[in-house]
């Protein structure tokens, strides 16, 4: 199976919601995690979300935000992803596309490092594909993950962008990069 990881722009999403559904009478969505999971596991024919390396919610700290009613929204939200399968990595600033970078490369770097030690010892090699779904409309990662194909030539680097259509960078179109997008998915945002 070919390695597969996932990093969520939690704040994209959950703000993507309200140019998603501008017209909407109901005040609060609320995004089912998942449900999110299962779109991104059926992106690959065969892929099950057992098989992803690493699946990632990125966002803020609850301890940063000022009311107590946000507060526990964020725990709410944290609770649900984990039940998702996802990962939770919060900071404390607000500069989440840095820290979903930073994770790309670790885990790309992780990944060879793995697969060389492994390959000592059972001759097992570099995967020849590896995917990235990306949850978040911003165009900036195209040029990430252009640097990390470059760093490892060998490897084939796929990546998924999953966002909602009001929220897309118009590179991902450009370069021919596949997309899914939220606003069709069912029941992926309940109120």
């Amino acid at each position: 199976m070919e390695p597969c990881f996932v990093y969520v722009d939690v704040p994209n999403v959950v703000m993507g919601i309200q140019h998603a559904f501008p017209r909407s009478t109901q005040k609060y969505f609320k995004v089912d995690w998942k449900k999110l999971s299962q779109v991104i596991a059926e992106l690959i024919p065969g892929m099950k979300k057992k098989n992803f390396q690493s699946a990632k919610a990125f966002g803020k700290d609850p301890k940063v935000f000022e009311t107590q009613r946000r507060k526990e929204n964020a725990e709410r939200y944290r609770s649900e992803m984990r039940a998702a399968g996802f990962e939770v990595c919060t900071q404390q600033d607000k500069d989440v596309d840095s820290f979903i970078v930073n994770a790309m490369w670790k885990d790309i770097y992780t990944l060879c490092a793995f697969n060389s030690f492994l390959g000592r010892l059972v001759s097992r090699r570099l995967p020849k594909k590896v995917h990235f779904f990306l949850v978040s409309g911003d165009g900036g990662y195209l040029t990430v993950v252009k640097d990390i194909q470059k760093t490892f030539p060998s490897m084939k680097i796929v990546l998924h962008v999953i966002t909602w259509k009001a929220g897309m960078s118009q590179v991902y179109k450009k370069h021919g990069v596949p997309i899914r997008y939220l606003d069709n998915v069912l029941g992926i945002v309940k109120p």
